[in-house]
């Protein structure tokens, strides 16, 4: 920020500082009690500003520590989405396993015709926080052939249809 009592200079200043040779400054100015403020929101803009005034060694630890903030920022919402995946992956693990003990309780797992779905359903009872990477590797590895994610996706959306047919008879 630059704090000026005269809003013709802090005018004049401000056009000055955008048609600085290659820059991509563009200051903002609000009035501030009695005075004129001219002020750089993004900070490749406040960089610039430090360069042209020659205050290299500022513009260096400015920069620093935005790539300090911004490294923090980054890792920050990494673990948020890794905490809100595995969050979500033991709710549906949760969710399936309730509605596979009703399956059993209902039909019996031994009854259910599809061979990939019954085993599917006894690996979820056994892992109840794996992923549907996870479960289809366990279930390519039972049944000696590859099984994708989607194909467990597929798997469960039958198991849940069969929960609900079997829940609209209680």
């Amino acid at each position: 920020e630059i704090s000026l009592n005269n809003d013709n200079f802090a005018k004049w200043l401000s056009k000055l500082f955008a048609k600085y040779k290659n820059s991509n400054i563009e200051p903002k100015i609000i009035k501030r009690r009695d005075n004129y403020v001219i002020y750089f929101k993004k900070c490749d803009q406040i960089s610039t500003f430090l360069i042209m005034i020659g205050a290299v060694s500022s513009c260096l630890e400015f920069e620093d520590v935005r790539v300090t903030r911004d490294s923090l920022n980054t890792a920050n919402r990494l673990v948020n989405m890794d905490t809100a995946n595995l969050r979500r992956t033991l709710e549906t693990g949760q969710r399936q396993i309730n509605e596979i003990k009703v399956i059993d309780k209902n039909l019996g797992l031994h009854n259910i015709q599809n061979v990939k779905a019954r085993e599917l359903a006894k690996i979820r009872l056994d892992n109840d926080s794996a992923s549907l990477q996870e479960l289809a590797t366990i279930l390519g590895d039972k049944l000696g052939k590859p099984i994708t994610k989607s194909n467990i996706n597929h798997i469960f959306r039958y198991l849940h249809e069969l929960y609900l047919r079997l829940n609209k008879w209680q």
